[in-house]
């Protein structure tokens, strides 16, 4: 293999460069009760991604109020999905982003089950 054919096959299985999205949420709906105004912001940060046949995927990291916690992150044609369970804690999380930044963030807690769904809107940020 030449130079040219190694720099060429070490840029393709590089990690992509990361981005980051921030997303406000303005509705919050618990179980079946009505759903109030919110004011709730989560940042998702990727991290290692890959892509492979139009699918990008990686780890990633959420970050709210409450701290900071990893996750998987996916995104192809259309949409987006970070989720992940927290660690030694029955509950899942998973967030959703259609192609126009249109979101929903559900916490699902596996002891009843319960289930919180946050409406909103997710933008890319450097």
């Amino acid at each position: 293999m030449t130079m040219k054919h190694l720099i060429f096959v070490a840029v393709l299985l590089a990690p992509l460069p990361a981005f980051a999205l921030t997303c406000e949420y303005t509705v919050e709906c618990f179980e079946q009760e009505a759903c109030q105004a919110t004011d709730f912001t989560i940042e998702i940060i990727p991290g290692d991604l890959d892509e492979l046949a139009g699918v990008t995927s990686g780890t990633a990291e959420l970050r709210d109020v409450a701290g900071t916690q990893g996750a998987h992150f996916v995104r192809a044609e259309g949409f987006t999905v970070v989720e992940n369970r927290a660690s030694g804690d029955d509950t899942l999380f998973r967030l959703v982003i259609g192609s126009d930044g249109t979101s929903r963030y559900q916490v699902l807690i596996l002891d009843g089950p319960l289930a919180v769904t946050y409406h909103g809107l997710c933008v890319e940020s450097e």
